[in-house]
This record gives structure tokens, C-alpha cells and sequence, in this order.
């Protein structure tokens, strides 16, 4: 079933021959964003997916202030996360050899999509990839579009969900991984 925005943009919006084109650009540098709604407004089927460990949960942010700086330690505010609109954890296909708690970024690609292959580009069928990829209108080589405000969009229908989220951050927090020690970051 197509998601009201894809509705908007006109009926199903995948392009191969552009996509094929274009070698997985978007792909090969982040995995796209989910939506509640491609697991059902259903937590549980939000666990059942980070349990495959084929998927991540993100932090979308304006700025840092969600991130708390104590004791020599950084950690990230739950509280500043659920009073400030503009914030929330989501999530997305993981981004391979990124960790399943993924908020921490650096400059650059994080890519590719756990999801995706140069052979083969996505193996997720059309309707079982994440509603923000499937927004993605392939336009020519190394560009794409999508519907306005999408980020806001997103934030939004993830709000609900921060303290859920963040309790999932708690359970799958890899304090091992190489960024997370060199920051001394800490989830808990």
C-alpha cells in the first residue's frame, strides 16, 4: 500500500534504469530513514527488527545540546530529547559495520546500506524498503528528490517514540565500539 506522501507524488516511484545508473549514491553513503509506519506503529515489530541487527536506531538533531558532557564522560539527555521538538532517535536499515546504536557521527559517509550491493543494489523488495527511500524520486546520476519538509516529517511521526527508543538504545548500547570509547560516550 502506498503511504499518503508516495500517493502525493504520483504511483510507485522506483526508477531501476536511473538508480542502475547512478551505482546506489545515496545508498552507498547512508542507509534511508524508516517510518513508524513501515512496522506497523507496532514496538514490537520495532525490536523484532533491531533484534535481526540489520537495523539501526539514529538521532536527528539541529544542534548538540542533547549530548551531556560530565565526569569525563559524554551521554546523551533523554530528557532534552523528549521536550525539544526539533529531536528524536529513529530508525533505519543499519549502515554496515556501524553499530546498532548509531547517534554518533562523524564527517563523511557512514554508508553503505546494509541493504544494498553493487552487484545488485537493494535486496528489499519496493514495498519493504523504508518510507523516506521510497520517497527518494531518482532523478539523474548522484541525485534525487523528495517530498518537501521530509526531514520535519519524519521527526515528527518518530516523537512518540523516543522513550521506547531510547530504553532499545539502552538494551543494544555497544560501549566497545572504537567511536564510543575514543569519546567516552555512554548510553544508560
Amino acid at each position: 500500500m502506498l503511504s499518503k506522501d508516495e500517493r502525493h507524488l504520483g504511483l510507485k516511484i522506483e526508477d531501476k534504469e536511473t538508480c542502475s545508473k547512478c551505482g546506489g549514491y545515496c545508498c552507498k553513503k547512508n542507509a534511508c530513514d524508516c517510518s513508524p509506519e513501515d512496522f506497523d506503529f507496532n514496538t514490537k515489530k520495532m525490536e523484532k527488527a533491531l533484534e535481526t541487527g540489520n537495523y539501526s536506531i539514529d538521532f536527528a538533531r539541529k544542534n548538540a545540546n542533547a549530548f551531556k558532557y560530565s565526569f569525563g564522560e559524554w551521554k546523551l539527555d533523554i530528557e532534552y530529547i523528549v521536550t525539544h521538538k526539533d529531536t528524536t532517535l529513529y530508525l533505519r536499515p543499519r549502515n554496515v559495520d556501524r553499530p546498532i546504536v548509531d547517534i554518533v557521527h562523524q564527517d563523511g559517509d557512514e554508508g553503505p546500506c546494509i541493504f544494498w550491493s553493487k552487484e545488485n543494489g537493494c535486496s528489499l523488495k519496493y514495498r519493504d524498503r523504508p518510507k523516506y527511500g521510497r520517497l527518494m524520486i531518482p532523478i539523474r546520476k548522484g541525485f534525487c528528490k523528495s517530498v518537501p519538509n521530509v526531514r520535519e516529517k519524519m521527526i515528527l511521526e518518530w516523537r512518540p517514540y523516543n522513550v521506547f527508543l531510547y530504553q532499545m538504545a539502552v538494551k543494544y548500547f555497544d560501549p566497545d565500539w572504537h567511536w564510543y570509547r575514543t569519546l567516552r560516550f555512554k548510553i544508560e
